[in-house]
């Protein structure tokens, strides 16, 4: 019965967990030391049935979760943006540490059916700390060789240079670390061959795949698309800010290795074209929609012109 189940709710921060039982009410504060997460793993164990919610708070869940999990716990990492709309949705507006807690205790009850528990995959966290540093080197070499147009200080240019080539040694190490954790774990690499058959799939797209959407062949197609389509680029206007802002954070690099990056420049081929052609469409409907709400007031030209500035302002720049 669900009325036999304690739901506890966790909200996490870098220095502290605040914590919330439901239904019993109580609340309470612990640091993120491992003593102290093996007492809180404790005392929640000896709750009885229980299922916890922890917020995802970019890898400060991580050993708690993996603690719970081993102890066998029942826990689930919810989305932070989630638990925020079914507080906004109940009336609950304020929020401290304490009030996010309680929300993911009521929140959980509300979809523990619909949420799967938490299942740490060794592998896969691997796999996504190589592909990510091996993302960070290249961003960072790039940089250091645009600079190398500029600079003439010999100093300097050496210290770039060697630089460079320690980038290099670093990358081919995660290449050739990524090479054998494929070879090693013979499902990554299953679905790895699986994902290089597509046409224009390549081995760097495949293991970015692999390592940031771990819902790959668990969920619809529909649902995978999502995170990765660049469909914030087509919603300009003011109020889908949100939506778009929420499109950046959701799998940025699996999405820029599929679309591109969302500002695209001259000769990149036929995506900034399209793009143009969605944000045009988009133009046209969103003139057509608030010339049916002023319809009235179109002989007044101050009334359609305070409109047209906030269109052609918050329009992307697609070349």
């Amino acid at each position: 019965m669900i009325h036999d189940l304690s739901f506890v709710g966790i909200d996490v921060s870098k220095h502290h967990f605040d914590v919330h039982i439901h239904p019993a009410g109580e609340s309470l504060r612990c640091g993120t030391s491992s003593d102290a997460i093996a007492q809180l793993v404790r005392r929640i164990a000896g709750l009885g049935p229980v299922a916890v919610g922890l917020e995802a708070s970019g890898g400060y869940e991580s050993r708690l979760a993996d603690s719970l999990h081993a102890a066998g716990v029942e826990a689930h990492v919810v989305a932070p943006a989630r638990v925020r709309s079914f507080a906004r949705g109940i009336g609950q507006l304020a929020k401290t540490d304490r009030i996010d807690a309680a929300m993911i205790a009521r929140y959980l009850v509300a979809v523990r059916a619909d949420l799967t528990p938490y299942a740490p995959d060794r592998d896969r966290r691997r796999l996504s700390a190589i592909s990510a540093h091996r993302r960070r080197l290249l961003a960072e070499k790039s940089g250091l060789i645009s600079q190398l147009d500029t600079i003439d200080e010999p100093l300097v240019r050496s210290m770039i240079e060697t630089r460079l080539a320690t980038i290099a040694q670093d990358i081919a190490t995660l290449d050739a670390a990524i090479t054998d954790l494929l070879a090693k774990v013979a499902r990554l690499r299953q679905c790895h061959a699986r994902l290089r058959k597509v046409t224009g799939v390549g081995p760097v797209l495949a293991t970015a795949l692999l390592a940031d959407m771990p819902e790959l062949g668990k969920v619809s197609a529909k649902v995978c698309r999502s995170p990765c389509r660049c469909r914030a680029l087509c919603a300009p206007v003011g109020h889908l800010r949100a939506k778009r802002a929420l499109c950046r954070r959701a799998k940025t690099p699996a999405r820029h290795r599929l679309h591109g990056r969302p500002q695209c420049r001259q000769g990149q081929g036929s995506r900034p074209r399209r793009l143009l052609s969605r944000a045009q469409g988009a133009r046209q409907t969103l003139q057509a929609r608030y010339g049916r709400n002023h319809a009235k007031a179109h002989h007044n030209p101050q009334c359609y012109r305070s409109i047209r500035p906030r269109i052609r302002i918050t329009m992307p720049t697609v070349a």
